[in-house]
């Protein structure tokens, strides 16, 4: 088991500003990927604003290729805590338990005096657990930043359309989409639980609000400010490429290219995996160039599932590309925002603000989407479920042939501006509800 790592000279200057102005002091949680992009520009408004807050990297991704964004988008010297945390879905939880005791009692040893308020971001699962275990241990309830998503489909599975019209007709009526909860696996309920103790929500867009009212949630807690991605995006744009996308892969220059890009559990799977390929040595076959940016989970997947003489075959094909995870963000928006990008094929959450944003197609490899508003607010974002070899092929073969008659994206605004700054006006003025006092005789530490 790693220890935690800290940074006491930036830990104590925090702690001193929040006891001295008798203000919280915000733990903002990082977690995965997502979060190192998406959390950047709060991060640089509360530093900004003189808030006292502590970046806690919790450690759950840990790869210099999915953590890179910290050092891209300027804020790692602002990270004070790394609390290591590591294992799978499980051993993550229980390890993750421990670090929020070791963190309650480091916070006391450093003379904190007043409230410690976790923010957490979005879907994981450390945002699902950190609220849950903080709640338990201070009875402090939490801040949740992306409050509200929830999935909707507008399919039965067991009554698929096979051809690309039907399915494209389906999710341009409203009125046919259902919630579904379990979707996806687990970062439905990861969502979920991180809102159950939290006490204040940020949420992205109109329906996020919706979702939290409907759900219990008092409308004076909840925030409709926009996504945070807005922001990243806005942030890396400003930077200087100092290497390009290009120069790294060179054959990204020759035409255009759809991306794919997959690691979601739900489609780590051998039924999906192999007729995702299969879709994919089709289209190549007749003419398309598809590159496949592969994820961790991808790989991993490959390995056990017994499909590694599929994938070395599917690489033999003319217009097929593989290249690893790409570790700077800068190369992902550099591509999107080329010519040779013709649209990403995805089970990305996050990417499915992105496009919307740079109005980039989007091509979702999922029965449902917890980004609906991409769908029906504006249409730049079309669902394709991985259900046939044959349904992938067709509909994306259809999309990439018909996509300025299939997509359309008027409100760019669609996830606001300056979010951060927004988020971090208010934290500066929030009131946590207070602490009780009472003893608690089950508190092993009395005993």
């Amino acid at each position: 088991m790693l220890m935690p790592i800290t940074d006491d000279h930036l830990v104590d200057e925090q702690i001193q500003l929040a006891n001295a102005t008798s203000r919280p002091l915000y733990l903002i949680i990082i977690a995965t990927k997502p979060c190192y992009i998406k959390l950047a520009s709060l991060i640089l408004a509360m530093s900004k604003k003189g808030c006292a807050f502590l970046v806690i990297d919790a450690g759950q991704h840990y790869e210099k290729k999915l953590v890179h964004a910290r050092h891209e988008l300027q804020y790692e010297h602002l990270i004070s805590i790394f609390l290591n945390v590591r294992g799978d879905l499980l051993g993550r939880t229980a390890e993750l338990a421990d670090r929020v005791n070791w963190l309650y009692i480091y916070l006391k040893k450093h003379q904190f005096k007043g409230q410690a308020i976790p923010v957490v971001s979005g879907d994981t699962s450390t945002a699902g657990m950190f609220p849950i275990l903080w709640y338990f241990k201070t009875r402090l309830r939490s801040i949740h930043v992306e409050a509200g998503l929830r999935s909707y489909s507008p399919f039965a599975r067991q009554q698929m359309p096979d051809n690309f019209p039907e399915i494209l007709d389906l999710q341009r009526t409203r009125e046919g989409w259902t919630m579904v909860q379990d979707e996806p696996f687990p970062e439905a309920a990861d969502t979920r639980l991180a809102s159950v103790c939290s006490q204040l929500f940020f949420t992205p867009v109109s329906l996020n609000s919706k979702n939290m009212l409907r759900e219990g949630a008092d409308k004076k807690d909840i925030h409709q400010v926009g996504s945070l991605s807005a922001d990243a995006l806005e942030l890396i744009m400003k930077e200087t490429v100092l290497t390009s996308v290009f120069e790294v892969y060179p054959f990204l220059r020759e035409g255009s290219w759809l991306r794919v890009d997959i690691h979601r559990r739900e489609n780590i799977c051998y039924q999906v995996l192999s007729s995702l390929f299969e879709a994919i040595q089709d289209l190549c076959g007749r003419g398309f160039r598809i590159v496949i940016v592969v994820s961790n989970a991808l790989n991993k997947g490959i390995r056990t599932l017994g499909l590694g003489d599929v994938w070395a075959a599917l690489q033999e094909q003319e217009g097929v590309k593989v290249t690893p995870l790409w570790t700077h963000y800068q190369h992902v928006i550099e591509f999107m925002r080329s010519p040779h990008c013709r649209g990403i094929y995805t089970d990305s959450g996050g990417l499915q603000e992105e496009t919307q944003v740079l109005d980039i197609p989007c091509i979702t490899c999922r029965y449902s989407t917890d980004r609906p508003e991409t769908i029906w607010q504006v249409q730049n974002n079309i669902l394709v479920p991985p259900y046939s070899a044959s349904l992938i092929s067709s509909s994306l073969e259809y999309i990439l042939e018909h996509d300025r008659s299939i997509f359309s994206n008027h409100d760019k605004l669609l996830y606001g501006r300056n979010v951060g700054e927004k988020m971090a006006d208010i934290l500066q003025d929030y009131i946590p509800l207070p602490m009780l006092t009472i003893q608690d005789i089950f508190d092993d530490s009395i005993l």
